[in-house]
């Protein structure tokens, strides 16, 4: 899962999530990870853990029941890294890191990037950090919460989703949809009326 943006209220406005307060999306993710994840799972956070104080991140983080908690680092993370406490809430930290599950090769890192070890030999990339505003690519899937129902993926449902390409494109499509028909409303609320004499 990447771009939880736990306890940061303006993740709430930027990327229209569902939630009236920080704390209900907070609540919300670590529920619905705390339903998928078991404690002897491991999950990968592909950056942008949360924001607040280490302490405010630390209790949230003690409330995922996963014991096994690695974290990408992710532009929000940056200002966190050399805290000791903050440290101490991951099994790992990584600026990048590439593993294999069975089969596979996954290639994690926060940013998309249009190729990546072993990519021309069929790794997958994992990244987050634009929320559903890039054009989807082969073998490269966005992890970020708000294209996955806030929810993390299991590799077997990476694979799915990276067999969706038209579910990808669309969810793309829209979200550009989106925001056209907002910039357009915005500008003619901004108009002033004609009066007429």
């Amino acid at each position: 899962m990447a771009d939880p943006h736990f306890d940061h209220y303006m993740s709430i406005k930027y990327c229209k999530r569902p939630f009236k307060t920080d704390k209900e999306m907070t609540s919300a993710m670590i529920a619905n990870i705390n339903k998928v994840v078991k404690q002897n799972d491991i999950l990968f956070i592909i950056g942008d853990f949360g924001l607040g104080s280490v302490k405010q991140l630390a209790e949230i983080r003690h409330r995922i029941k996963c014991y096994n908690v690695n974290l990408i680092v992710g532009n929000h993370d940056h200002k966190y890294i050399k805290n000791t406490l903050f440290k101490k809430m991951f099994s790992r930290i990584y600026e990048q890191v590439e593993i294999k599950v069975g089969n596979y090769v996954l290639f994690l890192n926060h940013y998309s990037m249009r190729v990546w070890s072993k990519s021309h030999y069929g790794s997958i990339q994992l990244h987050g950090h634009s929320h559903g505003n890039l054009w989807p690519k082969r073998n490269s899937l966005d992890c970020g919460v708000d294209l996955h129902n806030f929810v993390p993926l299991n590799l077997k449902q990476i694979l799915e989703e990276l067999n969706k390409p038209y579910k990808r494109i669309w969810f793309y499509f829209k979200r550009l949809l989106n925001r056209y028909v907002e910039r357009i409303a915005q500008k003619l609320s901004n108009q002033t009326p004609n009066r007429q004499r």
